[in-house]
């Protein structure tokens, strides 16, 4: 049971043809893609394009973040935050998949969230410091 023939699992029971896959036997399954030569051509749209872009914004937010370049409300962050899911959207609008818009606009209801919280914190910091600085100043 070393390699079935090209699109054909060997089974017990009958053999299986999958298209465009072969599988090899070696103690576990391993697929492996074939094209056989009829690869399709690739081609990069506008909505590809900004989509790449969203990718891009939501990884250097998340590396950001990581690696201590940014904080939790940081205006840069939120606004990586931002940007970038509706990037992926306007991506998932013109190529739709129902598990990847759920997952943007997730992202982009919680990262607004954080933008009024970081808002109120501001004010709170604002508001907080006016009185010792009016205090200081008579």
């Amino acid at each position: 049971m070393t390699m079935a023939d090209s699109g054909t699992v060997w089974s017990p029971k009958k053999p299986v043809t999958i298209s465009s896959i072969t599988f090899r036997r070696q103690g576990a399954v391993w697929p492996v893609v074939t094209f056989n030569g009829d690869l399709p051509e690739a081609r990069m749209n506008i909505p590809d394009l900004v989509g790449l872009i969203g990718v891009a914004g939501c990884l250097a937010a998340y590396a950001g973040l990581q690696l201590g370049r940014f904080q939790q409300y940081d205006l840069p962050y939120l606004v990586l935050n931002i940007v970038s899911p509706a990037c992926l959207l306007f991506s998932l609008y013109h190529n739709f998949n129902l598990s990847a818009v759920i997952t943007q606009v997730l992202w982009l209801g919680l990262t607004v969230i954080a933008w009024v919280k970081a808002v109120r914190r501001r004010e709170r910091k604002i508001g907080a410091a006016a009185p010792d600085c009016v205090k200081s100043q008579t």
